[in-house]
């Protein structure tokens, strides 16, 4: 397929001998009324060089109502993570902390089976609002719990390379062949 666009250009339309030149044919169109060009129905506005004034509009109403004192919102929080994480240098600075994690700890909170919830509190018409100082304990407590945990998964896993190293070897396992018999089918 070309790349040429087929309607470019010049076109040739082949003209039968008995068709009308379109400026002969105007019969079909007794019946139209010709309408001339006049100033009537035209409204002249003058051009203004001053802007248009618009009214000021008026400051839409929050669709949330604003947070009680001393609380902090997931978002919050989650932002105020991503600081401490980048002036650790645990984290680039292109990088944030997901609020959306936040949230997930505290709607795992509100479980009934929740080991260590993240206590989340609903005042003033707001709701999974946190306490700042809560929320840190609960976060460092967090971390310190997945240290122990990655520690006791290191140890466990040295004990059983220790355990595998000192163990007696075994004698080879030998495949064992199955009986050479058909087997029946019942019907």
């Amino acid at each position: 397929m070309s790349d040429q666009n087929p309607f470019e250009g010049e076109q040739t339309v082949a003209i039968d001998e008995n068709t009308q030149n379109v400026d002969e044919s105007t019969e079909a169109f007794d019946d139209v009324e010709t309408v001339e060009p006049t100033d009537e129905d035209v409204e002249v506005v003058p051009a203004t060089d001053t802007p248009t004034e618009s009214k000021p509009t008026e400051a839409k109403a929050p669709a949330r109502p604003p947070k009680p004192e001393g609380y902090i919102t997931p978002v919050e929080f989650a932002h105020k993570i991503t600081e401490k994480l980048r002036t650790d240098g645990t984290m680039n600075k292109d990088q944030s902390f997901p609020p959306q994690q936040v949230y997930s700890w505290v709607k795992q909170g509100k479980s009934p089976s929740a080991k260590n919830p993240l206590k989340s509190y609903s005042e003033g018409g707001r709701e999974n609002l946190l306490k700042e100082d809560e929320a840190w304990a609960w976060y460092n407590a967090k971390n310190e719990r997945k240290a122990a945990a990655d520690k006791a998964k290191q140890d466990k896993a040295a004990a059983d390379a220790e355990k595998a190293k000192n163990a007696p070897a075994t004698a080879p396992v030998t495949e064992v062949e199955a009986p050479s018999e058909p087997v029946a089918e019942v019907e």
